[in-house]
């Protein structure tokens, strides 16, 4: 019976996920769940039934914790969620119920003592810990989790609290992107823009700080420490013996690949104790580890060092010093130079002779669990040990290890979002399915997991047959960050990571040099933002490419004020992003980006997070200005670094480190495939000139020039699933030119996540294209799946899957595509790439470099060009226009293409 009601509970849980919190069913929902646990709790202690209790609340706990970071999640991007703009959720809110929690947990703490008066110790040569000690343990876990959880609550609430109410129900579009934002321009101001923004920054970080600082008392962390230490210590014992014990007693060649994977109960203790540890620290009257010291604010005073030092560095290199006469007998020599440059940080020297015990064992506990709880892709306990890292324990203390924990933080977050791909669409009897299902259920049921047969097999067979395992284990088995820089990036090459946490943005960001042995320099910085601002302007996206779909239904193109409203809501981005690029510009380039240096980077991998990833930032005048010739091919992004690392390792066996930033080969023009318009869903329109052709006839041309082989279309028969998984599989090179979304197109994304792709090192997916029947299908489709099903279509989320199923360069349409201007640029990265020989980031570059005589012309396909001719007053425009140019977006190794010889006289300009 308590299984039944156990089952019933999980079911209302589920309902619980799946409502709006807008909806008047949620909160009733979310009473009868709680209403549900309390009854069941309640019979079981009649019962005198302990145990299940212990167990009932562990598995309550876990369940709603989930929950509740769905819902700050939805609270955050969604403003009309929030209390003060009339929605239904608040920190205060979420409090109220996290409360709920803390009741449950400490009803069942107070079975604890008749539990552990049964436990009998038992007698056995190995170490081992009781069942009902384990039990408990993990009851502690789950306490100072919600604990955590409620002081981060805390710390909302107060900053929640000094914010006005806005009013956002009637115009709540037009409100927020009309919100001014600040320019780098400084006209017509009495202070520049940049001390403006520094003053307000410095406010809001102020205010965070503060608030962050009050969250919990020395007397809760202290309490914390005691219950994580007790915790430990009854886990110790079988880790050591299990995980330690055995790997002490081998040799350096014998070492495994992977280091001792430790999960559960044990890994979440230990990550609650470091990151307890490093709180204590910073709450110290030395305090050396304050949020201030950690994480300063950007100030004007960081601003100015950065310009004269760039100015210092001009005026020395434009008037060198005459060379130092050599010195005479008794003439002291020159002291060397001091360092001027402001990016040297202090190292841990400083933080250890001010700073007591808790600073070293907290750091050393948290990196410990984070490289054991990685080997048992136990990715929860990795991502809460990386947290206390990056956020408490180094900053800009360590600019060099701050920069390597925050890009292991993305990578983490990556594959938690993979894995819940594979939960979303992966068939259920695929084997890495199974695979996946199999350790998450060891895990959860075993305390020393790691060490079983079953374990250990699917671990293997997960790692050696899975493209999507061998790219997870890839965090526990790839060597540190700081050698990955020096053996698998070019030289050259400036790595950016941009992620949005509580309301501030972390950029990290490293050059890299040619001696593999020298230091590279790193940058970390911490600005406030508003994830409202951000969540919003995204949305707004969304919103305005809705409106362009309904648009081309009817019509070749769109309005130009939907394209003017579409710029606007980047350039506000723009402007949001700018100071942090202008601090990069200022840091990387040292006589500016004007003056020709052997120090400024050739190329820039932007590395944003999924908060970020719906911005076409490679498109933004304060990324672009970086690089003034060609920034198409110098600008690329990636998921992650670990990722971006993984796609280059198997090249490294044939290319040099020095030549990754050239073209890299790997694509055969004979396996050069396309898919084009599956449901023969394209038509001219009575307005379009004659000689225009369709995409079908665009296909038949490139067939006939030997440009791709026999493509599939739906002229010649309707696609099914099935042959799309064909193309894929006998392909290296995929090019799909179509209406709707490509996973909609292939049915789902059930197909895509079977398939093992690393034979496929290029797929476009030029798409996005509507008319009427394909808004018809793509509408009904839709509205046959599940909301998780269509995040997987999504430009993140689809990329993601593409990665992790093995391709190396992937070109994306992010927004809807005009017909002409998508038949325009599939024909173009063809011909450019299979004729001319150049890469992926080549041909998109060329053909951003074509032109038009008129914006008529824009909307005109292939072959109907010629029955335009020209006004006296036309100008010449580029081919594309703004919002078609970012709407295509190349994740991974864009320099990939077929490896042909270019010929002479190639005309990147050409019109079209």
């Amino acid at each position: 019976l308590w299984r039944l009601q156990r089952l019933q509970l999980h079911s209302m849980i589920v309902v619980l996920r799946a409502l709006p919190p807008a909806s008047r069913d949620f909160f009733p929902q979310l009473q009868k769940v709680h209403d549900h646990q309390r009854m069941m709790r309640e019979a079981l202690q009649t019962s005198k039934l302990s145990v299940l209790v212990i167990e009932g609340c562990i598995d309550f706990v876990q369940l709603m914790l989930d929950v509740h970071t769905l819902l700050e999640r939805l609270m955050i991007q969604d403003p009309l969620n929030q209390r003060r703009s009339g929605g239904p959720l608040s920190y205060q809110v979420l409090m109220e119920h996290l409360d709920k929690l803390r009741a449950e947990c400490d009803e069942a703490s107070s079975c604890v003592s008749g539990v552990v008066s049964l436990a009998v110790p038992p007698k056995l040569q190995a170490p081992m810990v009781a069942p009902v000690m384990a039990l408990v343990t993990e009851l502690e876990v789950c306490s100072a989790s919600v604990r955590a959880r409620h002081s981060h609550y805390e710390a909302g609430r107060s900053w929640e609290d000094t914010l006005e109410p806005v009013d956002l129900q009637e115009d709540f579009a037009t409100q927020q992107i009309t919100k001014p934002f600040l320019d780098l321009s400084g006209a017509n101001q009495t202070k520049t823009v940049v001390e403006v923004w520094l003053d307000e920054a410095a406010i809001e970080y102020e205010k965070n700080e503060a608030f962050k600082s009050r969250a919990r008392t020395p007397a809760a962390n202290y309490d914390t420490f005691v219950r994580m230490g007790t915790a430990v210590s009854h886990f110790e014992p079988v880790v050591k013996f299990h995980v330690l014990g055995r790997d002490e007693d081998q040799d350096e060649e014998d070492e495994p690949a992977l280091p001792p994977p430790m999960c559960g109960s044990p890994a979440a203790a230990w990550a609650e104790l470091g990151a307890v540890q490093i709180e204590i620290a910073a709450s110290r009257d030395d305090a050396p580890l304050a949020p201030e010291k950690v994480w300063p604010v950007l100030g004007l005073e960081d601003y100015e060092l950065r310009m004269m030092a760039v100015c210092d560095a001009q005026s020395k290199f434009l008037h060198p010093a005459p060379p130092a006469p050599p010195a005479g007998k008794g003439q002291p020599a020159a002291p060397a130079a001091a360092a001027e440059s402001p990016d040297e940080q202090p190292h841990d020297d400083e933080v250890e002779s001010a700073s007591a015990s808790e600073v070293r064992q907290g750091r050393a506990t948290l990196e410990e669990v984070v490289r054991r709880s990685l080997a048992a892709l136990d990715f929860v306990v990795a991502r809460r040990a990386l947290v206390s890292l990056v956020f408490r324990a180094y900053g800009e203390l360590d600019a060099e290890r701050a920069f390597q924990h925050l890009v292991m933080l993305q990578s983490v977050d990556v594959s938690v979002r993979s894995l819940e791909i594979v939960e979303t669409c992966m068939p259920r009897e695929h084997p890495e399915f199974v695979w996946v299902r199999q350790l998450k259920s060891l895990q959860r049921r075993w305390l020393n997991a790691p060490e079983l047969p079953t374990y250990v097999d699917a671990r293997t067979s997960l790692m050696e047959s899975s493209p999507m395992g061998d790219r997870l284990f890839s965090l526990a088995t790839l060597p540190p960050v700081s050698e990955l820089l020096a053996t698998h990036i070019a030289p050259g090459t400036l790595v950016v990571t941009l992620q949005l946490h509580s309301n501030s943005l972390y950029a990290g960001a490293v050059c890299t040099v040619a001696d593999a042995s020298a230091t590279p320099k790193y940058f970390v910085k911490r600005v406030a933002i508003n994830e409202m601002d951000v969540f919003v302007r995204a949305r707004r996206l969304g919103e305005i490419n809705t409106e362009i779909e309904r648009e081309m239904r009817l019509a070749p193109g769109f309005s130009d004020a939907m394209e003017e409203q579409y710029a606007q809501v980047c350039s506000e981005i723009d402007r949001l992003l700018s100071p942090i690029f202008f601090q990069l510009e200022l840091s990387f380039w040292p006589l500016s980006r004007f003056v020709k240096h052997d120090s400024n980077p050739q190329r820039m991998v932007l590395l944003p997070d999924s908060s970020l990833a719906a911005f076409p930032l490679e498109r933004l005048t304060s990324v672009t200005r970086m690089f003034v010739d060609t920034p198409a091919e110098k600008i690329s992004r990636d998921l992650s670094f670990h990722l971006h690392v993984y796609r280059v390792k198997d090249l490294l066996e044939t290319v040099d480190r020095s030549s990754l930033a050239d073209s890299l080969p790997g694509v055969s023009s004979d396996k050069f495939k396309m898919i084009v318009d599956p449901f023969a869903e394209d038509s001219l329109r009575q307005s379009e000139p004659e000689g225009s052709q369709t995409m079908f006839e665009l296909l038949e041309s490139l067939e006939e020039e030997k440009i791709c082989a026999r493509g599939l279309t739906g002229k010649r028969w309707i696609a099914s699933p099935e042959d799309f998984t064909k193309v894929l599989v006998e392909s290296q090179a995929v090019v799909y030119l179509g209406f709707g979304k490509f996973l909609s197109a292939m049915g789902s994304g059930s197909a895509l996540a079977a398939l093992d792709l690393r034979h496929l090192p290029i797929m476009c997916s030029v798409c996005r294209c509507i008319n009427d029947t394909a808004f018809r299908r793509q509408t009904k489709g839709d509205s046959m799946k599940t909301p998780a099903l269509l995040g997987v279509e999504l430009f993140y989320s689809f990329s993601l899957l593409a990665t992790m199923r093995g391709v190396r360069a992937l070109l994306f349409t992010v927004n809807p595509l005009p017909i002409p201007a998508a038949m325009k640029v599939a024909d173009g990265i063809s011909r450019s790439m299979v004729r001319e020989g150049m890469t992926l980031a080549q041909a998109l570059a060329a053909v951003f470099a074509q032109t038009v005589d008129s914006g008529q012309q824009r909307l005109l396909r292939p072959g109907g060009e010629e029955s335009v001719e020209p006004g006296e007053d036309d100008e010449e425009l580029p081919l594309l226009s703004f919002h078609s140019r970012a709407a295509l977006i190349t994740v991974g190794l864009a320099n990939t293409g077929t490896g042909a010889a270019p010929p002479k006289g190639k005309d990147k300009g050409k019109k079209k």
